[in-house]
Order: structure tokens, then sequence, then C-alpha cells
């Protein structure tokens, strides 16, 4: 028996994908503080820091950028817009996530990653603006 898909189906769909990269990060952190014996902030340890960056990075960037994308498929933004906007944030996370949780902070994957999270974010405000405005809001 095959059912219909919700309407928020795409950004569903990130949403997952980006949960599984917030848990992989978060666990990092745990892990490093555990070794480190640092229970809170950083301890002014490198290590501990980067992967605290890495982690929250994404718990900066990902639930604004999923709103936006949710928004935009929910006023009828192209199916074929909100996949690439989602592949992009989530290939844009996990290259930024990699080079932070490395140390490699002038790394190109960390400009990368960066860049396109903000295209994504920006560009889906674009298209947010664009409909409102079309529809005489």
């Amino acid at each position: 028996m095959e059912t219909a898909l919700p309407a928020l189906s795409g950004t569903a769909l990130y949403a997952s994908l980006l949960a599984v990269v917030w848990v992989f990060t978060s666990a990092r952190v745990s892990m490093i503080r555990n070794k480190e014996k640092v229970p809170f902030g950083d301890g002014g340890k490198e290590t501990v820091l980067h992967r605290v960056r890495a982690f929250a990075s994404n718990a900066e960037y990902v639930p604004y950028a999923l709103l936006l994308l949710g928004l935009a498929e929910y006023t009828g933004t192209a199916s074929w817009y909100v996949h690439v906007a989602g592949i992009v944030l989530v290939v844009a996370r996990v290259v930024h996530s990699y080079a932070i949780n490395e140390g490699h902070a002038r790394s190109p994957f960390r400009i990368l990653g960066s860049v396109a999270t903000n295209t994504v974010i920006l560009a889906t405000a674009g298209v947010l603006f664009v409909h409102v405005v079309a529809s005489g809001a």
C-alpha cells in the first residue's frame, strides 16, 4: 500500500541526514573530553576546542538552514531546488566538520563548507523573498 509523502518530505530527508552529522560531531566532543579529562568547555586544549567548534558550528547553522529550506518547500519551491540545496548543505556540513575536527583551520574544506552553507542560506532566503513578494503578501 502506497501512501503520499508529507508536504515537507524533502526537508525531512536532509534533516535526518544532518542529524547523523550532529550526533557524530557531538560524540566526538564527548570522546575527546573524556580522553583529555575536560568536563566542560575546552580546558585550554586545542584538540578539544576544534571538536567543540565543529559541533557548535553545526548547532549554529543547521537549524536555521533547515528552517529556511522547510519554509521554501512549504511555500511551493520546486522540488529540484529543495534537493539541490539539501544535498549541498549536507556535503558542506560534512566537509566543514571534517576540517575543523581534524584541526585544519585554514583548510579549503573548511572554507568550502562555510561558503556553501552560507550560499544555501542566502539563496533559500532569496527564494522565500521572491515567493512572498510574488504572492502579494
